[in-house]
């Protein structure tokens, strides 16, 4: 037995900034408690072969996004380096599971795997930390045998969004507590890596907008003579895209004028760095979940429309720190109690 050694479950080795971060993040913050961390690699040849797969799926095959796509292979497996990864099988005192979005059942960027929902795991103890079920709901037809027959049993049950804790009520019955995601509770200030832009620019960070918004964001640049910078993904019509590692992404988010987002992470991260931000991801339900705890709904473009609106209306973040100072106290609170030997 390795007495202080606490597993983590989550998707590690996604090719994306959010998910690494939130990793990384955890990985600190339980060390910070004076625990070893090993990460429990469900990499498997299937796993392995969708999170490639998925880099192909937007014109991965264009040589001009083929090349983006390596370099980023390149800096996210250095990137893992940071991580402690086990090929699991060993028998732990403490297994954490989450972040991100293993609980859901409709996200197809990876494959659904038991020990997401703690089976298969030899602990003294196994307990969530902030996973999310994306848009999956209680009343989808979907089968949700292990994840019903996995949460059951878990120790201690914390989820990251309104939807996911509905759901877990629904299915087991069980009461779950929301905490913030783990990118919240880590100061990364001294990992950030430079990744200066000359000039002010637009950080826009997406899976990707239609040809509308395209169009609009474009035309916004031009007029406020600002640059549109693309991290993570490879977008033409963007003034550049920067297959940059996760920790020059946060420099590129800190500096940023003006950001357009439809993720959940750059929605954290712009107001984790305390930034004027306007979010398209109406429709995903961890992102309304998170905008409506900090009370931002208002940062929500529904439809397209004027972003000079949101770009000449910064944000009042004195209320919102005051939100997530008090949050992040009850956060790490509850990691602490299931690190201790009370939990």
């Amino acid at each position: 037995m390795y007495d202080k050694v606490c597993g983590v479950v989550t998707l590690c080795k996604s090719f994306n900034y959010g998910a690494f971060l939130q990793a990384y993040a955890l990985q600190e913050v339980i060390r910070s408690q004076g625990w070893n961390v090993e990460f429990v690699d469900v990499y498997d040849r299937k796993q392995s072969f969708r999170r490639y797969r998925n880099l192909l799926k937007k014109d991965g095959l264009r040589i001009r996004s083929l090349l983006f796509n390596v370099n980023k292979i390149y800096k996210f497996h250095r990137a893992e380096e940071l991580l402690s990864i086990s090929c699991g099988g060993l028998h732990y005192k403490k297994v954490i599971l989450g972040s991100d979005e293993i609980w859901s059942l409709r996200n197809n960027s990876f494959v659904r795997d038991a020990r997401f929902y703690g089976k298969g795991i030899s602990a003294d103890a196994i307990f969530s930390y902030a996973p999310s079920s994306g848009n999956t709901k209680p009343a989808d037809d979907l089968d949700f045998a292990d994840f019903i027959s996995g949460i059951s049993n878990l120790d201690e049950i914390s989820v990251r969004d309104d939807f996911t804790k509905e759901l877990v009520m629904s299915k087991t019955g069980r009461e779950s507590k929301k905490v913030l995601d783990p990118a919240f509770l880590y100061d990364f200030e001294a990992g950030i890596l430079p990744k200066k832009v000359k000039g002010k620019y637009i950080l826009f960070y997406s899976y990707g907008v239609s040809n509308a918004w395209q169009l609009q964001i474009r035309a916004f640049a031009d007029e406020n003579q600002m640059k549109i910078i693309s991290p993570c993904f490879y977008n033409n019509w963007c003034d550049e895209s920067l297959a940059c590692t996760p920790f020059e992404f946060l420099a590129l988010i800190s500096n940023a004028d003006f950001i357009i987002t439809d993720t959940f992470h750059g929605s954290v991260f712009s107001i984790k760095y305390n930034k004027n931000f306007l979010c398209l991801g109406a429709e995903k339900s961890k992102v309304s979940s998170l905008l409506e705890d900090f009370q931002l709904n208002d940062r929500v473009a529904k439809k397209v429309g004027s972003i000079n609106y949101f770009y000449e209306r910064p944000i009042d973040y004195s209320c919102v720190n005051e939100v997530l100072n008090l949050r992040k106290i009850e956060s790490i609170d509850y990691l602490s109690k299931c690190l201790s030997n009370r939990s």
